[in-house]
């Protein structure tokens, strides 16, 4: 299917092309079946400002190049447009699908705070976080709701690309440690309460 056909006509039935379909396998071995035609779609939606595309199709990308950065161990270059337009389109709608993406993991934490939003859209994100956070129903969201307060306050203090550099190119890494999920949570919060102190 064309690139514009796929994302100006996107409909869940069509997700199946841009689902991270990975084989299970780490570093050289590592294999996402649809990575090439889900990177493709986000060039082609991130150069086309100028062409409407479905929400829907913003959020799947973003879910899923997560879902990609928690194996690859990783993030694409252009996580964090997609996590603007998922602010900026998708509103309140597709917060909790921001706030899933954005603290997958260590790289799509740090690719978010590349982010390049306007004051009146981080005081909206705010300001609705705040709300959420004091919804009984919302207790499953909580620890994600003070993370993303944590992180759009940055950006109105100005700092949130602070101790921040983004990689490009053949960049050569060894030594690599697995670092279970369950402790993820844990180095951010120590890596932002150290940042914090600088």
């Amino acid at each position: 299917m064309d690139l514009l056909s796929f994302s100006t006509g996107y409909k869940i039935n069509n997700r199946n092309l841009i689902l991270f379909d990975w084989n299970g396998k780490h570093a050289n071995e590592f294999v996402d079946s649809n990575q090439q035609y889900r990177r493709s779609i986000i060039k082609f939606v991130i150069e086309n400002e100028q062409i409407f595309f479905p929400v829907e199709l913003i959020r799947d990308l973003f879910l899923e190049e997560a879902k990609w950065s928690v194996q690859a161990w990783s993030v694409e270059f252009d996580f964090h447009k997609l996590g603007e337009k998922l602010i900026r389109y998708g509103k309140d709608k597709f917060l909790n699908d921001f706030l899933v993406g954005a603290f997958s993991s260590f790289d799509t934490y740090c690719s978010s705070r590349m982010m390049n939003l306007q004051r009146f859209e981080i005081e909206s994100v705010i300001e609705e976080l705040k709300k959420r956070i004091k919804d009984p129903e919302s207790k499953d969201y909580k620890d994600k709701y003070e993370s993303g307060i944590e992180l759009f306050e940055s950006y109105l203090k100005g700092n949130q690309r602070e101790g921040l550099i983004q990689l490009t190119g053949d960049v050569r890494v060894s030594n690599i440690k697995v670092i279970k999920p369950s402790k993820i949570k844990t180095i951010f919060r120590t890596i932002y309460k150290k940042l914090k102190r600088l």
